[in-house]
């Protein structure tokens, strides 16, 4: 233990005494030890500094002042990576939100399309409008056949014919006169 200071005196340690000086820690070797702690007679230094380490290592060069001002420039670096990274986590939480809320928003069409699926109502499909809520007719029979033109040729008179089911509502066929051609009226 360090002896209470005399006025207009320097502090006085005893043999033993520790003490800690710039992230050091020195031993006092004497009795009334009033020397500066680089006096190596009177104290002995046991434990280094973060400086001290990096010299010793060889990890480092200059003085502790520039060495203390690395740590800060590290330092400052560091907190600037750190703010880039915060912010690139801010715009990944933002899109993560986003797409949930797209996803929210899909599910919940998926499941209204589910629940108003397609009716046949008086031999017609009758779909499900999400924006009016109400069940339009497509105009489409849902009479269980298929629904299509075949075209057969008369190979002894080269005659072409269409058939189609009665209740066939499909595009209509005819022949132009003048060129003989095959014409599609939608």
């Amino acid at each position: 233990m360090p002896s209470p200071p005399r006025s207009n005196d320097l502090p006085r340690y005893d043999i033993i005494d520790l003490i800690a000086k710039e992230g050091r820690a020195y031993l006092s070797l004497k009795i009334n030890n009033t020397a500066e702690v680089t006096d190596p007679e009177s104290w002995l230094q046991i434990t280094e500094n973060s400086y001290d380490t990096a010299v010793r290592l060889g990890l480092f060069e200059g003085t502790e002042e520039e060495w203390i001002h690395s740590l800060s420039a590290a330092s400052e670096e560091a907190a600037r990576l750190a703010q880039e990274q915060i912010q690139a986590c801010e715009e990944a939480t933002e899109a993560a939100i986003t797409a949930a809320e797209k996803a929210d928003e899909a599910s919940g069409r998926l499941n209204t399309l589910s629940d108003n699926r397609d009716q046949i109502v008086d031999g017609y499909w009758w779909r499900y409008n999400e924006e009016t809520g109400e069940y339009e007719n497509t105009g489409h029979r849902a009479n269980g056949d298929t629904l299509f033109a075949t075209f057969d040729i008369d190979p002894e008179t080269g005659l072409l014919s269409v058939y189609t089911d009665k209740a066939y509502n499909g595009p209509q066929f005819e022949m132009d006169e003048e060129t003989g051609m095959l014409q599609v009226i939608i």
